[in-house]
Parts: C-alpha cells; sequence; structure tokens
C-alpha cells in the first residue's frame, strides 16, 4: 500500500508571505548595483548577478563559494523558458526578450518584460534572498488576450551536476521517495507530472513545437513539486521546489552532459485577458543534502506561506509589481476597424483588405475577436493566432498579396476555396513554412496533397511580400517579387480565397487582391 510522506501539507492554500525589508545588519541578503549593468549577490553561500536591462540570462554566473564550485551553464538557473499553450508556441526564451530591471527596497531584484506583437503578455520576475541558502522566485504573468491552459516552463541549467531526482509518491517500493533520472531514457524529456489528470494537457501538442521539440517519457507521478540536483564530485546540491497549487510537473533532461537542466511546470490553467497570475519557486543551496533534511527543508517552505490568503502580506514590492501589471495597458476587443463591405478597386485593379487600420471584405467569429485571435494591434499589424480569415469576393483568377511574418506554429499560408460536392472544400494553398520553405498544393478529402514544395535561396525572417497568383491551371508563389515556385493544377473553380495562420501566430501589415477574371 502507498504511502505519501507530508501529504497534509502538500493541500495548503500557498499565499505569499510576508517578504521581509533586509536588515542593515545582513546586507550580505541584497542584490547590488555593480557598475556593469548586473544585480550582483554574495550571501557567503552563493555568489553571482543578474543582468539589470536589455537582453539577457537569469541567474548567471552563480557560484558555490566553498568549495568553489560553478553551479549555472547555458541560460543560468530560474530562466523563464517556454511559454505554451496548446495552439503554439511564443518565442524562444524569455532571454531573446529586452527587459528592464529594478533593484527594490528590500534588497530583491526585479525584471519586467512588456508585450510585444509577437508576444501579447507582459510579466515579470522578482528574486529575493530569504537566507544565505535560500532564494525565492516570484512570477506575476498577465496576457493581452485569452489564453488557454498556459504553461510557464521554467529552467535551471547546470554545470556538471549530473545527479538529478524527483519527490514521487512510488519510488519503486510503494512508498514516497526520490526517483532518480532514467538513463535508458536520456534522449527523452523526463517528465514527473503532479497527477493523472494533467497528463492530457502534457501530451496536447504543446511539446512539438520548435525550436527544439522533444519527445517525453513520462515518469511516476510527484508527491511534490520538489527536485535535487548534486554535483557528485563536491557534494554540492541544490534543491528546486514550489507550491503543489503552482507546479504541475517537474522535468529533467540531459543528465550525463555537461550541461543539464531541470524544469518546473508553471501554471496549466486558462487565463483571461487582464487577468494576473502569480507563481513562486524556492532555490535552496549546500552540501551533501540528504532526502530526509530535502523533505523537512520543502515542509518549511509550505509552512514559510503561513497558509495566508490577505494580500496585506504582500511585501510593498509585490504589491506594486502586481499593481503595474493588473493595470497595464490591454488591447480592446473593437469591431470599428472591420468591414464586411468590399471596396472597389484602385486603378491598377488591386482591391485592399487590409491596410494597418482597416479590414475589408470580412467577419471573423465573435468567437475570434473575444479570444485574440483575430486581433489588431497598437502597431497596425494584424495579428492572426491560429486562425483564419475568409474574405467575400469569389472568383476563379486572382493575385493575392499579403505582408507578412510567420511567428510561430505549422505555416502560414493563402487559399483559394470552393465547395464542390456535399460540405467538402478543395483548396489551393500557398504554404509558408518559415526561414526559406514555401509550397504549393491542395486539399481534397480532407488532406493536403503537395504539388511542389522548394527551399528559397533567402531566408525570410521578418516581413516580406507573399504573393499567390492563380490563372487558369497556373499557379504562381513569389516573395518580394521574386518567383520561388510553380504548379499547374486543373481542378481549380471559382472560389473565395482566405488568408491563415496555422497552429501559430502570422503577423501581417497589409493584404490585397486583383481579380484576374474577364467579365
Amino acid at each position: 500500500m502507498k504511502t505519501t510522506q507530508l501529504l497534509p501539507l502538500l493541500f495548503i492554500s500557498f499565499q505569499v508571505a510576508t517578504l521581509n525589508s533586509v536588515s542593515a545588519q545582513d546586507q550580505r541578503l541584497s542584490f547590488h548595483l555593480d557598475g556593469t549593468n548586473n544585480l550582483a549577490f554574495d550571501t557567503g553561500v552563493v555568489k553571482g548577478s543578474l543582468q539589470k536591462d536589455g537582453r539577457g540570462e537569469a541567474l548567471k554566473p552563480i557560484t558555490f563559494v566553498e568549495p568553489n564550485v560553478a553551479i549555472d551553464s547555458n541560460h543560468g538557473l530560474f530562466v523563464p523558458y517556454r511559454f505554451l499553450t496548446p495552439q503554439w508556441r511564443y518565442g524562444f526564451g524569455s532571454w531573446e526578450w529586452p527587459r528592464t530591471g529594478n533593484l527594490l527596497d528590500n534588497g530583491a531584484a526585479e525584471l519586467n518584460w512588456a508585450g510585444a506583437t509577437d508576444r501579447p503578455f507582459n510579466f515579470s520576475t522578482i528574486y529575493q534572498w530569504r537566507s544565505a541558502d535560500t532564494l525565492d522566485l516570484t512570477v506575476f504573468f498577465t496576457p493581452q488576450t485569452n489564453l488557454d491552459k498556459f504553461e510557464l516552463f521554467l529552467g535551471s541549467y547546470f554545470q556538471k551536476f549530473s545527479k538529478a531526482k524527483a519527490y514521487a509518491q512510488d519510488a519503486g517500493n510503494g512508498n514516497a521517495g526520490f526517483v532518480e533520472w532514467a538513463g535508458d531514457k536520456a534522449r527523452d524529456m523526463q517528465v514527473f507530472p503532479k497527477s493523472e489528470q494533467v497528463l492530457p494537457m502534457i501530451n496536447d501538442g504543446r511539446w512539438t513545437f520548435p525550436p527544439y521539440p522533444q519527445h517525453l517519457a513520462i515518469r511516476p507521478t510527484l508527491a511534490a513539486p520538489l527536485g535535487m540536483k548534486v554535483q557528485p564530485e563536491s557534494g554540492v546540491t541544490v534543491l528546486i521546489m514550489s507550491p503543489p497549487e503552482d507546479c504541475f510537473a517537474v522535468s529533467m533532461a540531459q543528465q550525463g552532459a555537461q550541461a543539464n537542466a531541470l524544469y518546473l511546470s508553471l501554471f496549466g490553467k486558462d487565463v483571461k485577458q487582464g487577468e494576473t497570475l502569480t507563481g513562486h519557486a524556492r532555490l535552496i543551496f549546500g552540501r551533501n543534502i540528504s532526502d530526509t533534511q530535502a523533505l523537512q527543508k520543502y515542509a518549511e517552505y509550505l509552512q514559510d506561506a503561513k497558509n495566508q490568503k490577505d494580500g496585506a502580506l504582500m511585501s510593498r514590492a509585490e504589491m506594486e509589481s502586481l499593481r503595474k501589471f493588473t493595470t497595464a495597458p490591454i488591447v480592446p476587443t473593437k469591431m470599428d476597424w472591420i468591414s464586411p463591405q468590399m471596396p472597389k478597386p484602385d486603378a491598377d485593379g488591386w482591391i485592399t483588405l487590409f491596410d494597418g487600420k482597416q479590414l475589408y471584405g470580412c467577419t471573423p467569429s465573435a468567437a475570434d475577436l473575444d479570444s485574440g485571435k483575430v486581433s489588431l494591434q497598437n502597431d497596425g499589424t494584424l495579428r492572426l493566432d491560429s486562425a483564419g480569415l475568409r474574405f467575400n469576393l469569389s472568383c476563379t483568377n486572382v493575385v493575392i498579396s499579403a505582408r507578412v511574418r510567420k511567428m510561430s506554429g505549422r505555416n502560414c499560408y493563402i487559399n483559394i476555396s470552393n465547395k464542390r460536392s456535399g460540405q467538402e472544400y478543395r483548396d489551393c494553398v500557398a504554404t509558408f513554412s518559415g526561414g526559406n520553405s514555401f509550397g504549393i498544393g491542395r486539399t481534397g478529402e480532407g488532406k493536403l496533397k503537395g504539388l511542389v514544395s522548394t527551399h528559397s535561396q533567402d531566408s525570410y525572417d521578418g516581413f516580406f511580400q507573399m504573393e499567390f497568383r492563380c490563372e487558369g491551371e497556373n499557379l504562381t508563389l513569389k516573395a518580394n517579387d521574386r518567383t520561388i515556385c510553380e504548379a499547374a493544377d486543373s481542378s481549380i473553380i471559382k472560389g473565395q480565397f482566405s488568408v491563415v495562420a496555422l497552429n501559430g501566430v502570422s503577423l501581417f501589415k497589409s493584404i490585397k487582391a486583383r481579380v484576374l477574371d474577364q467579365h
């Protein structure tokens, strides 16, 4: 029969405890400016820094003082890494995005990231030393659109800490205990889920998005979100933990390599536009920390919360961050920029469908608008999140041109669609999968059949002009006026055309069409 230690503690309702200001007698627990745009620290147990402004890593470098052991590698410790939903992944990691940092009155370090067209959310992190060996992290996340089952994958990257384990309900003997990284699954991301109920979310396809899509190996269910990393040569040990309300999985990767990692999956819940999620995690540094000591330190972590729900127990720093991010400007859902009417062609026959201010000849669904899947950004870009726009124009011979940038997902495409029998649509599709990958295909019987695909000489990572020409049987795809690929398809008949972002985000600065049909 299975037994789980600390079971009463795992269901404590976690709330932020008071972040006490650092006393003058213990300035070692404060971050301080070091004159090189870094927020430095030296607690006597560990020392290192955190880049304050610009694009940068997390806690990096960080070194154990006695013995002198380098801890971090790659992007450092406690770095916001993957921002995931079932539909898409936002960017690569937070190190790609500019941030601003602050040194708070209580000695904590705060980093703030503002939202942008490729990431519709604001978020901030607060790092605070509780004691010489203990660092707490608080994360605030506020989206500018509704997000389904949002996950913030928090990474910590280690140097030569080749031993890793997580606290599971069944350590192989029917009792709770620490379970080590499995060498026979070395190529997989090894995931210890909070419960069986979170497995559908873990396996919903979010791990297939590039860069670095992962094959998952599901390990035993967690008894608590508690992991341990050890450097065998020195005995230096790092505990990584989070409250059970905030974390739904602990993961491990590449433990045998020079650079190896342990991750926390935070949140895992739907979040509405303007709502703020708050998450927590803790690092504890030491030498030769035993399993029993690790459990005691996790119990102390939960006790620190004092089971309080009173917002007054939040520190002034946390309250101010929460206020800033809940009151940050949110892009509203408005309809006045959308008109179902089709404009008249200009002197050259071009019909403007989107010009940076107005969308014409199209009626997006209310659900897509309310959820933010279709939105007009403050900079005048049209943002499609796993959504498409079908225009109220039916034709056979047409040129469609869009200034587009693919941000994430499978591909963005332009298609002409017509209905032949029953409810089945047949489409002729021009696709851009990112970089230099293009193609022309058609759909039939619910399947996409490629006619031609190619890799262009140039890579198109920013905005470019994508043009799809359908004239008779001839299909031509161009990028910045250069012909990329051509095909022939005799099955095309009269239909409407669309622009689509498939399983991801695409941005449009302009869309226009020129009908070639002879009247």
